[in-house]
Formats: C-alpha cells, structure tokens, sequence
C-alpha cells in the first residue's frame, strides 16, 4: 500500500470509529504538572512540547510520562522554539525563521534544518502528521524577538522522503494559501477553511462563515472535516468571535462577540468534535453535543487557575496550558483525559421555622445546607400537605446560595424539604429530607411602658433622674425615654438588645431648664418588639424653678473595689452618686490624675487595666459627682496592686 493510499484508508478508518463518540456527559481531566517552562503542543499519547524562558533564550523541552528531555540546537544556535509534535513523537519548530525538524534516532533527539525552497529566506512549520510529513509556510520573514512574522506565504509540505510539495502550484490554486494544519490521514486545513484532501488534487470548498461574521481564520483540523476557527465580526471595532465548523452539521458559533480587550483564540479539536478555545480571560471546552464549560470545572484534583495564555489539543483529548497552583505558582500543565465528571456530591440541609421580624417582617420557613464540591447551582424542593411529589421551588437552573427562605407557606402547616446539587458532571443526588412546621401567626401585641418618675403632674425645678420600666409578652427588642419638647433630638437615653428581653428599668437625667418658668413638657417611655409592634407612653411636667439657689453637692459612693483592696489584672470600677436635684457628669481618675472616664449618668462603671502598675505599690482611684448648679462632691478608694 502507498503512503497516499495508507493515508487515505487512515482518514477513512478514523472517521469510522469516531462518527459515534460523542460525549454524552462532560468530559473529566486530572491534571500533571509539568513544571516551569510555556507548553505548545501535545499529542495523543500525552507528549508534550514546550520552551523555557523567554523567545530570545528560548531552550525547546519534551516531556514524556512525566520526563523531562531538552531538544537539541543546531549548530551555533543559541535558542529555538518548537510549534508542533506528531503522533509519533516528530516535533517541527524553528530558529530565527529557519524550519527545524526533530526526529528520533536510537532513543535520542537529533535536530536538522529543513531545506528553503527557491526564494524564500524563512519558513514556519505549522504541523507534522504520524508519517513524518511537515507542513511548512514559506515566505520572507521579519524576525521579531525570535518568531518570525510573514506579510506573504507559500505553503510547501516536505514529505517524509525528502521532497519539497509546492501545494498552491500542486492543487491548482490561483491564490497561495496560508495554511494552519494537517491530520494524520493527510488533510490540510488552509485559514480561510479550504481543505486539500490527501490526494494531492482535490479540494472541499471552504463554507461560508456565519450570519455576523466577515470571514475568519481557520486554526485546527480533524480527520472528520470538521475545524475550529477564529471570526472577524462585521464591525470596525475590533470584536471577534469564535466557532466550530461540522461537515453536515454547520456552523455552531462558541462565543458570538468578544471584545477587542479580550484575547480570543482558536486553539485546538480533538476527534470527537471537541474544540478548547480561549476567551474573556480563560479557556473552555466546547463538547461534541455543544455545551461549552469552562476549563477550570473539569478538573478531578486541583484547583488550578486559568489565565488567557491559549491551549493546545491532541486528537485523543490531551489539553495542555498554563495554570495556578493551589500554592499559587504558574506551572505547565498536561489535562489528561479521564473518562466523565461525576455528579455533585449531595448536600445535609437543615431547616427552621422563621417568625417575622422587625428587620425580616414575613413568616418563612428558612432553609441552609452544605456546599457540594462539584456543584455550579442547587434546586430546592418542597412536597406540602397537599402535594403527591416534591415540587421545585427555584428555577431549572437552580440557585447559587446556600440557604433559601420558603414563604409560600401556610400557617402553621408542616412541610418537607430537600436539594438537589446541579453541577458540570449532571445533578447529585438529592439531600436528606427535613420536615418543619411554619412558624404561628406573627405577635400582635404591643410592648407595655411608663415613666415611673417624675410623677405624672408634677413640677420639676432643676435637673431631674428619669426613670421608666418596659416589658413584652415575646421580649423588647428595644427602649427608649423621649422628650418634648426637644433640643434637637427627641431621644433622652435610649437601650437595644442584641436578645429579646421580657423587661427592663430604664434611666438617665434631664435638665428642663431650656424651658420658660411655667412651661409643660412631656416625658415619653417609647419601646418596641422583635416584629416591630410598640408603644409610646407619655406623662405631662411642669418646669417650675426652684427660687432658693440649690448649693448641696451630690453624695458619690464607690461600691467596687473595696478599700484597701489587693488587686491584680482587669479591675471593675464601680461607683454611684445621688443629689437634691440631679446629677448630670461623673468621672473617674488615677492616682497622676488622668481622667480615666467621663459619663453623663448617675452611676459608673470601668474596666481598669493594672497590669503596668507597680508590684505592691498603692493607687488611688477619684470618683467626681457634679450637678447643673456646678456643685461638686467626690469619693476615695485606695487599693494595693498584688506582687
């Protein structure tokens, strides 16, 4: 049999085994790290091609089951980089413009550089196929940081015997074609999509692109016909987009519009009809039924990050490109396939009862549940009394959250819960089954609340203590003593609980001597509950001014620590003062008299902090009470730090 016909006979048996392996479920990879160095290309087999450092000082690797072996040089060459690697273990690539070949001998490397045809100075090797055979684009180079760039092309394939195949003069074609790569059976994908069979006569006419698109460049190839192409869209912005052309089946657009900001590429379609592009910052995989996922979901260990440096795809699925280690380090990485990705795995879910609130006023049942590793969304299911099986609450799509509030609910009425985590790899099963019942009617009852001093009536002459007393068949949720009218604000002193309390006293002072001689005011307990429910309460004083001038200073008593105490650590300070009319500032200071507290109340309280004090040396705390008259008392406790 001749190399053509093997050729042939190899397309047509691929294509026979492949037509039905289309993935029904997504696809799984585990990951190899390769280490440090950019991966190009892979091949069916997991060898993978790559280079170290930066084009200039380009060193070209391969790496197979996990070795590691650098290529050779030529002759007086600093540097090269490799472009693609055959089936077979044949890797092309190039040094300052001149095409390289790689091959084999006695299990080592050995490099030479493949001939120029007749007026060309440069060529760039753009595949080799299982036989041996190069596909090279000719041309005159300009040479920029080692990778040359072409304004014109001629594509040559330089076969497996030695020969120089001039393709455009070979196949008849008026125009010389770049070309971007060729498949084991021998076909060759031109990048405006004409494909040359591998009788070295024919042709399949390139299809037409899709609605929106100008045209585009075709990148990758399998033996079904079918190749992955970048598209140009009919705008002059820049935008691009990418697609996946089927013989028979069309077009199917991956992504429709990319920015011109956004790397867009093309990258790589194994025989199955599986295409990885990159765009919007990271790759994907688009499955032979369609689906595109991205890259990073597909994953059995890991996780790694992805960034926008493209793929490279072998025809048996390999995928290799750059990624994050969970360490945080960027590394070469080989995707090997690894049959389909499991389903999510399932959940615990827990619920309760949600009475309204204040800040949450509706009655719910209140669902939350464990993440699933694998899980993208989860669906939430509920069976009522009335309902013969589960009914989804949230969308197909699911939810992204880890909780969800039910309140399509009856009162008091039991019902049964459960999710089911939705991932890349299908839906898990589903969680354990709770069973609550609804929370009661919301409480309608209203705190109770009233000043308990001042009198209602009464005449006040100076600053006063107000004092009020709040409670709640549930538990306030706060409490407040108003006045008017105000100076501003109507609050006088006000309490909130982080817990319902069922009751609680209230106090603070009140000067009403911005008030006119004879004025009333009102003195308001204001409180309320959890669900919002309150009262206001208020009383009626009348200012009258005392006419003898009030020269009694307030009585201050520290109730802790005691005197001549021994202490150590954090100490709790605590103190109280009482006067004719009303005490309106407290303070508290050490023996240098620093002020350690001020408070605008009758009582204090302070966590001294004696830890740099003096082993066995006596401090001396100061209490100061005064009233609105400016009188003033004070108190003394002295206590021994501990040795």
């Amino acid at each position: 049999m001749s190399r053509r016909q093997a050729r042939g006979w190899m397309g047509v048996a691929l294509m026979w085994l492949c037509t039905a392996a289309v993935f029904t479920a997504a696809p799984a990879f585990h990951v190899v790290e390769l280490g440090n160095g950019s991966p190009v290309d892979v091949n069916s087999s997991g060898m993978v091609i790559g280079v170290d450092s930066s084009s200039l000082t380009a060193r070209p690797w391969l790496v197979d089951s996990s070795v590691r072996t650098y290529l050779p040089l030529p002759l007086g060459a600093t540097s090269a980089l490799v472009s693609r690697v055959s089936n077979t273990g044949v890797v092309v690539g190039h040094v300052n413009g001149q095409p390289l070949l790689w091959t084999k001998e006695s299990g080592t490397y050995r490099v030479s550089v493949l001939p120029l045809p007749t007026g060309a100075t440069g060529g760039l090797p753009v595949a080799v196929n299982a036989s041996g055979d190069v596909l090279i684009n000719y041309g005159t180079p300009t040479i920029y940081n080692g990778y040359p760039y072409f304004s014109s092309v001629r594509p040559f394939l330089y076969t497996a015997s030695g020969q120089l195949v001039d393709l455009a003069r070979q196949y008849g074609l008026a125009e010389s074609p770049s070309v971007t790569d060729m498949t084991d059976g021998g076909r060759i994908l031109t990048s405006f999509g004409m494909i040359l069979e591998p009788d070295l006569a024919t042709t399949t006419p390139a299809p037409a692109p899709p609605p929106g698109w100008t045209n585009y460049s075709a990148a990758r190839l399998n033996e079904q016909g079918a190749f992955v192409a970048k598209g140009y869209m009919s705008t002059s912005d820049g935008h691009a987009a990418l697609g996946r052309y089927v013989p028979g089946r069309g077009w199917l657009v991956i992504h429709a519009m990319i920015g011109a900001m956004y790397p867009a590429s093309a990258d790589g379609i194994d025989e199955q009809g599986n295409v990885t592009c990159t765009a919007f910052g990271g790759p994907s995989l688009t499955t032979a039924d369609g689906r595109t996922l991205a890259l990073g979901d597909l994953l059995l260990n890991g996780p790694y990050g992805f960034g926008s440096s493209g793929t490279a795809m072998s025809d048996a699925g390999h995928v290799v490109t750059l990624a994050r280690n969970t360490a945080g380090a960027t590394a070469a990485v080989l995707l090997e396939p690894s049959g389909t990705l499991p389903a999510p795995d399932p959940v615990v879910l827990t619920g309760v009862a949600h009475p309204a609130t204040s800040s949450a006023p509706w009655d719910a049942i209140s669902l939350t549940w464990t993440a699933s590793a694998r899980a993208k969304a989860y669906v939430v299911e509920r069976k009522g009394p009335t309902d013969a099986e589960f009914v989804a609450l949230t969308p197909a799509s699911g939810t992204i959250q880890l909780k969800y509030d039910d309140t399509s609910i009856a009162l008091v009425t039991s019902y049964t819960y459960r999710v089911i985590p939705i991932g890349v790899g299908g839906n898990g099963p589903a969680s354990n089954e709770v069973t609550v019942v609804s929370p009661p009617p919301k409480d309608g009852v209203a705190p109770t609340a009233r000043i308990t001093s001042p009198p209602s009536g009464s005449a006040v002459g100076g600053v006063v203590t107000v004092v009020a007393e709040a409670s709640d068949n549930v538990g306030l949720r706060g409490f407040e003593i108003r006045y008017q009218p105000n100076q501003g604000s109507e609050v006088l002193c006000a309490r909130s609980y982080a817990q319902p309390r069922p009751s609680d006293t209230l106090s603070c002072t009140w000067d009403p001597r911005y008030l006119p001689s004879g004025a009333t005011a009102q003195l308001i307990a204001f409180a309320y509950d959890d669900i919002g429910n309150y009262v206001q309460n208020p009383i009626s004083v009348t200012y009258q001014p005392s006419s003898t001038p009030d020269t009694q200073p307030p009585a201050v008593t520290v109730i802790s620590p005691g005197r001549n105490e021994t202490v150590s650590g954090i100490v709790k300070v605590s103190a109280r003062a009482t006067d004719n009319v009303g005490v309106v500032r407290m303070e508290l200071s050490d023996s240098r008299g620093v002020l350690l507290k001020t408070v605008n109340a009758a009582e204090l309280t302070y966590d001294w902090n004696t830890a740099g004090l003096k082993k066995g040396s006596t401090q001396t705390l100061l209490v100061r009470a005064h009233d609105a008259r400016g009188n003033g008392g004070s108190a003394k406790v002295s206590v021994r730090i501990q040795r």
